[in-house]
Formats: structure tokens, sequence, C-alpha cells
């Protein structure tokens, strides 16, 4: 499990072109495995269930980190965006986070549900960009005012849509404060995120 949970986080540091670095990565990875899965399973006898007993207890918490191991491999490396400290102190923090194999399927629903709303979004900007191409191509408007009421869907494109828990007498205030989709397409697919911020 400790082999599986480095791989991971050395999958998201990435390799560097001189040897030093590549070293100082494998040990950073090796280290904060450690750091992982003994918290992990100090855990995990702290919170002992009744009638399980503490080798069990501790094969469940090694099962449950080679499960968010393989969750983690799935995404894109995040080499180049952080830097390979931060990135190992938020795979710490996820491991952390998800206490039981139930946690990382909601979590995986809820990236679901983005990337199906995300991409409906896709489809309204893509269309409205389509509809105001100049006015000699094709799909493009020549109509001034019917380019003003198409514009005017775009308000609600940009605007965050509120989750199902706030209250109706909440909504409006929700809305003012929650003005860009930029927050309600975190956590979607890669490649509709990539196509959200470059439309």
């Amino acid at each position: 499990s400790r082999i599986n949970v480095a791989a991971s986080i050395l999958y998201h540091i990435g390799s560097n072109e001189e040897k030093s670095t590549n070293h100082e990565r494998v040990l950073l990875s090796w280290r904060a495995s450690l750091q992982i899965m003994e918290t992990g399973i100090r855990e995990a006898l702290l919170n002992l269930k009744p009638g399980l007993q503490r080798k069990e207890a501790c094969i469940e918490r090694c099962r449950l980190s080679n499960i968010i191991s393989a969750f983690l491999l799935d995404f894109p490396t995040l080499s180049a965006i952080a830097s390979p400290n931060s990135i190992a102190d938020e795979i710490t923090f996820i491991y952390k986070s998800i206490r039981a194999p139930k946690d990382l399927e909601l979590i995986k629903l809820q990236m679901d549900s983005r990337t199906e709303k995300s991409t409906l979004r896709f489809i309204g900007f893509r269309s409205l960009e389509l509809l105001l191409q100049t006015e000699d191509s094709v799909e493009g408007i020549s109509n001034q005012i019917a380019i003003e009421t198409t514009m005017t869907s775009l308000p609600r494109l940009l605007r965050q849509s509120p989750p199902s828990f706030i209250p109706s007498e909440y909504l409006s205030n929700y809305e003012l404060n929650n003005q860009h989709y930029s927050s309600i397409i975190a956590g979607c697919a890669p490649s509709i995120h990539r196509c959200l911020t470059s439309s």
C-alpha cells in the first residue's frame, strides 16, 4: 500500500531532467507516503469498530489507500502548475479526508455531476459563439436585434447554479455573490474544463 501511495505522489510530482532533483522527489514521495500510511493506520486503530480485530482494521485501511491511489492516477499530473511540496501536501490531505470507500464514491458522483453540468454549459457557450460570428459567416446572425436578444442568455451561462440545499429566500443573495461560471466547473472532466476555459 505504501508503494502505491508513493507512486501516486511521484506521478503527480513528475520527473525532472536532473538526476539529483529526481532523487529528491522520490525521497519526498516516499516520506510523504510513510506519513500517510502511519496517520491512516493510527486513525483506523483509534476508531476501531466493535468486533473488528486490529489486524483487520489495518488491512481495511490499506485497501482503502490502494483504492485512493488508483483514483489519483486517473488524473493528469500536476507538476506543471504546482511545486512538489505543495502537491505532496494536497495529496496527503486527500488521503486524510477520505475515510471510507463510500466517501470516494460520493466524490466520484459529484465529479460526474459537475461534468454533466459543464458539458451542457459548454454546449450553450458554443452555440452562442456560433450565433455571434461575423455576418458573412454561415452561422452568424446579421440582424442586430437578434444579436441583442441572444446576448440576454449570456449572464445565465456565466452564473453559478445554486445548490439544491439553499432555501428560496436566500437565492437572490446567492446569485448576486456567485456570478462566475468557473466555480461550478471545478471537478469536471479535464477535457470539458479545457473546452470551457478556452471558449
